[in-house]
């Protein structure tokens, strides 16, 4: 006869092991659960601070439109455009080169990295909206058109932060008209703006897009010059620090009024280190990886320009044109080093610029090859430098606006 209490306890004994195997494999899943969730999380936060990064520059510039629009004594002058503006106009050097000339204005850099004309002109509209709100006008708008951001290439490059900048940018009203339209879109983009800090999903899959260092040259020499750029930068940063606190050029600075730095307090020392750290960034290898990452991002040789946003530019200089007694178009220094055009890009050129003034009816004026700016004044290969480009190029444009802002009356509201 079976031994059914022999069997009864075996069959306790194998419940109960299974019951504990299942326990341990909850336990272990609810493990790397938690690990994949803290990871994930810690992903998020790390997203959230870069996109503060990424986009608190033109959130800082949307918050000031109301102070940016109050009526003051003085001339104001908008210089708009992209990161090359950013890092090559600084408004207190203009102003005060400005006032050596006895005429008192006050400047605003609205140079925003990483956004196309598509993008800019939402931001162009804002502007407009605040100084129509207060009745007043720019004595001058300097709107720069920086080829490379408008080309076919560009365009399909900057679809990962579409959503983010839409969202970003857009009054409610607009957010609105896109909802009634696209409800699943719409919903998305007031998801991103009030709910996940600016911060898209098509962002956090693509971040290594934004990370030029996980597609560099893996050549020693090139490695070891990254090396000491980077080096000399820390160093530079450093030391910036403990004379002056902590610096955040990614930010919108209100006492610089968009400008990157304050330099007359610098150090003797603390020159050297910044002229040892964009020294180091112009070392040949660099150039050329900076250079081949524009030409694969942003088509900067060939510029083969995408029509949508050449007329999203023009919209642009429009928007500004209704806000300002004077507007011009211009192109910023390029690096004749790096930067070279063929004949068929500079044709290309041309007839875009041609198109631009006959569509706005506004002047360009083209530094691009200015004789007072050479390639010994940029870091890399289109941005100016912080220690001689961006102060020769600001002292220039004073040259330049001289006698065209003197010109204009003191009284240009509405």
């Amino acid at each position: 006869m079976p031994n059914t209490a022999s069997d009864s306890a075996y069959q306790t004994t194998q419940h109960n092991n299974s019951r504990r195997s299942q326990i341990k494999t909850v336990l272990a899943a609810m493990i790397v659960f938690g690990l994949v969730l803290g990871v994930y999380n810690g992903i998020l936060q790390l997203l959230f601070s870069l996109g503060a990064d990424l986009n608190g520059r033109m959130l800082g510039e949307m918050r000031y439109l109301p102070e940016l629009a109050r009526p003051t004594a003085e001339k104001k002058v908008m210089v708009f455009g992209s990161s090359m503006v950013q890092a090559g106009f600084e408004p207190n050097t203009f102003d005060q080169a400005m006032l050596e000339r006895e005429v008192k204005v006050t400047s605003f850099n609205y140079g925003i990295g990483n956004l196309n004309p598509a993008y800019q002109e939402l931001m162009t509209r804002r502007i407009k909206e605040a100084m129509q709100s207060t009745q007043q006008k720019f004595a001058l708008s300097l709107v720069e058109f920086t080829p490379f951001q408008a080309t076919k290439t560009r365009a399909s490059f900057g679809k990962f932060t579409a959503d983010q900048n839409v969202a970003l940018l857009s009054s409610f009203l607009e957010l609105a008209d896109l909802t009634l339209q696209d409800p699943t879109r719409g919903l998305r983009l007031l998801n991103i703006r009030y709910l996940r800090s600016g911060i898209s999903a098509e962002l956090i899959t693509t971040i290594p897009q934004l990370i030029p260092e996980l597609d560099e040259p893996d050549s020693l020499e090139f490695i070891q010059a990254r090396q000491r750029a980077n080096k000399a930068r820390s160093d530079y940063n450093l030391l910036l620090e403990e004379n002056h606190g902590k610096q955040s050029s990614a930010q919108w600075q209100i006492l610089l009024r968009g400008g990157r730095m304050d330099k007359s307090a610098h150090s003797a020392e603390l020159h050297e280190k910044m002229q040892a750290y964009v020294s180091a960034y112009q070392h040949p290898l660099i150039m050329q990886s900076d250079l081949d990452r524009r030409v694969r991002t942003a088509d900067i040789l060939e510029m083969n320009f995408h029509p949508p946003l050449v007329d999203a530019f023009i919209n642009m200089v429009l928007n500004l044109k209704a806000v300002s007694a004077l507007t011009e178009v211009i192109l910023l220094p390029r690096n004749t080093d790096w930067v070279v055009y063929s004949l068929d890009s500079e044709k290309r050129l041309r007839e875009t610029l041609e198109y631009i003034r006959t569509s706005t009816g506004v002047p360009i004026r083209d530094f691009q090859t200015h004789k007072n700016i050479n390639p010994s004044h940029f870091i890399d290969s289109t941005h100016l430098s912080t220690d001689r480009g961006i102060d020769v190029f600001s002292k220039l444009l004073a040259t330049t606006y001289e006698d065209l802002l003197k010109a204009t009356p003191d009284d240009v509201d509405q």
